[in-house]
């Protein structure tokens, strides 16, 4: 048995190591490699292609500063030139100022010129029939007023913030009669009116009515006791007439001594009967030829137009109701009238006396449409004739 020495022993003998000579040998493999690998780098001209890129990236670095440093310097220039001129206060550019809207249409201005006066608008009304109890009119028997679809609108004129628009022809007939038919006149003519040529589109920016005697008055000169009385000496005189039955919205009225303060043209309630006292009163009635008193010859055209559209639902029209009351009165009787249009003239009829005594004429309704202009513009690309009429639109 061997000894654990001569074991190690002989171990050591069979063990085979790395001399020298193998490990000078690798060295000189690992350089030769080594300067083949660097020799292939140089070839490809990889770090030529690098040191020019750091190269060129540093010189952009120095031009980029440079233009920096100028727009500084041109920066600062400006500063200083507007210190100078703002006297060494500097602020916002303000923005520019809003250009003003294009305005919608004609101005109130334009549309209150005479020659606007007639031109045509496209107003569509969008009412119904309106129906007329004889209870109120008078006549016992109820009436069928039927609206116009084919009706046109013609400009009448300016008044404050309205435009008055003016029916083309006129729409149809109404009976008034006796005391009942002055009673009501006014607010059967407007409320027919309204309902036959009303448009609901336009909400309250529009009010349509019967044309009225102030309508008149303003465009042929009117307007003043003094005026009336040239053309009628007995207007304004005062009378206490034997007979005395009168309706009683006459009470209502400033021509009755002792009455109210309603308006000829004015009426918002129903008037029923008539009132047995003896009473004083006023004649408040005129008459005149249209021609001789128009203002312009346009309105002279308007007012006295007696036709018809062919769906009116009338055969004819001699003359027009005007919504507003008057009184002819003596010592004998008083006569309680209706402003008309007829025959080229202001007028009236009359309805009832004070004897009791009714009539019961038959007269077309004209319609005027009041445009509120500071809700509605009139103009467009329209030129007013019959063929181009100006629009109607809301604002």
């Amino acid at each position: 048995m061997e000894t654990k020495k001569e074991q190690k022993r002989t171990w050591n003998k069979g063990e085979k190591g790395i001399t020298l000579v193998a490990l000078i040998i690798t060295i000189i493999i690992l350089v030769i490699l080594a300067a083949i690998s660097i020799n292939a780098v140089y070839n490809s001209r990889i770090v030529n292609y690098a040191i020019n890129g750091t190269m060129n990236y540093a010189g952009e670095g120095i031009k980029e500063n440079k233009v920096l440093e100028g727009t500084e310097s041109l920066i600062e220039s400006a500063v200083k030139e507007l210190e100078k001129i703002r006297g060494g206060e500097t602020s916002p550019t303000p923005n520019p100022p809003t250009p003003p809207e294009t305005p919608i249409g004609l101005t109130k201005e334009e549309l209150s010129q005479d020659t606007m006066i007639g031109k045509y608008v496209d107003y569509k009304p969008q009412g119904t029939d309106y129906t007329v109890e004889g209870t109120y009119s008078g006549t016992g028997s109820d009436q069928t007023f039927a609206k116009n679809d084919d009706m046109k609108w013609r400009i009448w004129g300016v008044e404050g913030n309205k435009l008055l628009l003016i029916s083309e022809t006129l729409a149809g007939n109404i009976t008034l009669s006796g005391a009942n038919g002055y009673n009501n006149a006014v607010k059967i003519l407007n409320d027919a009116c309204s309902t036959a040529y009303g448009n609901s589109s336009y909400g309250s920016t529009i009010k349509v009515r019967s044309i009225n005697q102030d309508d008149i008055d303003k465009v042929t000169n009117m307007t003043e006791e003094s005026q009336r009385k040239a053309v009628n000496s007995s207007y304004g005189s005062s009378y206490t007439p034997s007979n005395y039955q009168w309706p009683n919205i006459y009470g209502q009225e400033p021509g009755k001594t002792g009455g109210g303060s309603l308006d000829r043209s004015s009426q918002s309630s129903w008037y029923i009967g008539t009132t047995n006292s003896s009473f004083t009163g006023k004649w408040t009635h005129y008459s005149y030829s249209i021609s001789s008193y128009a203002t312009n010859s346009m309105y002279y055209a308007l007012l006295t137009n007696m036709s018809a559209s062919s769906t009116s639902g009338t055969t004819s029209h001699t003359a027009y109701w005007i919504a507003s009351r008057c009184v002819n009165l003596n010592s004998t009787n008083a006569y309680f009238y209706v402003f008309r249009v007829g025959g080229g003239n202001v007028d009236a009829y009359n309805l009832s006396g004070s004897d009791g005594y009714p009539w019961n004429p038959t007269r077309a309704v004209r319609p005027v449409v009041e445009v509120d202009l500071d809700s509605i513009a009139i103009g467009g690309t329209g030129s007013g004739t019959n063929t181009d009429q100006y629009s109607m639109t809301l604002k």
